[in-house]
């Protein structure tokens, strides 16, 4: 079977599918991107069997069929093509392309598409439909708190994400800071569903935060059970496993308020910790929020006798106290944080600090918990 197709849309949209292939598979068909032509049009998929993504684009030719090539040659060579249409036939009893240009013919060879393990098909479930901007801000703004260690604590190596009644939680947590950010609202959203949550694993969110287009125009069908959840956008569908775990009752740890409390603006305050964690120990990464009247960041290390003091532009209300943080925790959370005024609250030099907007969001709450060092 033969058929043509431009060289740039065939190459935007393996990169797109890429992203969920592996080269460390012990199934050598996972490699490859499988390629279903039928009614002059591509569907070009890969799944790793944790998550799989699914795009479509057009062709010119009637003829049907299908082939599963080696993701990573073929893309490498769909670089070096540029613009120009490709002249592609498939030999299926062989499992090889040939692919033309004007100047050059390339020969493949694949693997048996019938043996890729195809997307699986969710029967029922909930389904909401909402903004991919929102979802792709959301995902952003939370992922950096998710747990990287998988083996240890699998629930929280992903984010919770939560339908109630009036709006969406997203929720993440690696035991030493947690973020929550929901919505009573988001415009363009619809759907019906039971108040309900799943744990989008951490490397599934990763991925769809990146796919995910950022234009206010496009909206996201959030299809799921209690296994799996599909993201259809566009001619995209991304699909991914739920952690099967149970996140644990974060609400309960959340304090109502401290009596003491930083303001300061994001960008001033992590330019100062960027300066001053230079500073700091390697080995602890250690700097201190010198708190009164008139509040300092402060990092030391005396194995090399440097240090690092410096006037915060912020303002604080409360008792004294030295409070110290793991610079590279603390810059993570302060940098992700959805607003450019922070109000930080604490309640002693042992006790999780809060991280809270300055000024209330209309129809959100953000907040981020973080222990200090020593805690």
């Amino acid at each position: 079977m033969q058929f043509n197709v431009s060289a740039e849309e065939l190459l935007d949209a393996c990169k797109e599918v890429k992203r969920v292939i592996s080269e460390n598979t012990i199934l050598p068909v996972l490699r490859c991107f499988l390629m279903e032509i039928k009614d002059g049009k591509m569907e070009l998929i890969g799944n790793n069997l944790e998550s799989g993504m699914r795009t479509v684009i057009g062709v010119t030719g009637q003829d049907s069929g299908k082939a599963a090539v080696p993701a990573k040659m073929f893309l490498e060579f769909l670089r070096n093509v540029k613009d120009e249409q490709l002249a592609i036939e498939i030999d299926q009893s062989r499992f090889s392309l040939t692919l033309s240009t004007g100047t050059g013919k390339f020969t493949i060879t694949g693997d048996n598409p019938e043996e890729f393990p195809m997307l699986p098909e969710i029967e029922g479930g909930n389904q909401v439909v909402l903004p991919a901007h929102l979802l792709k801000h959301f995902i952003e703004t939370t992922l950096f708190a998710a747990s990287k260690d998988e083996e240890t604590n699998r629930a929280l190596a992903g984010i919770n994400i939560e339908f109630q009644d009036q709006g969406i939680n997203f929720v993440a947590t690696d035991a030493h800071r947690l973020i929550l950010y929901s919505t009573k609202e988001i415009s363009g959203t619809t759907g019906t569903f039971q108040p309900t949550s799943f744990i989008l694993p951490r490397k599934s969110a990763t991925i769809l935060k990146d796919i995910l287009p950022s234009d206010e125009a496009t909206n996201v069908t959030l299809t799921f059970n209690d296994k799996y959840a599909f993201f259809q956008f566009g001619d995209t569908l991304f699909y991914s496993q739920l952690v099967d775990a149970a996140f644990p009752d974060y609400k309960q740890i959340i304090p109502d308020s401290y009596p003491n409390y930083l303001v300061a603006s994001k960008e001033q305050l992590l330019t100062a910790l960027k300066r001053v964690s230079l500073f700091a120990n390697r080995t602890t990464q250690a700097v201190v929020f010198e708190l009164s009247t008139e509040p300092k960041l402060i990092a030391e290390d005396i194995d090399f006798s440097n240090r690092a003091e410096e006037k915060l532009m912020a303002t604080y209300q409360g008792e004294p106290m030295n409070v110290t943080f793991n610079a590279p925790f603390l810059e993570e959370a302060i940098k992700n944080f959805p607003t450019d005024e922070l109000r930080i609250e604490f309640a002693s030099v042992d006790h999780p600090v809060m991280i809270y907007p300055a000024q209330e969001i209309e129809n959100r709450k953000a907040l981020v918990m973080i222990m200090p060092v020593g805690s």
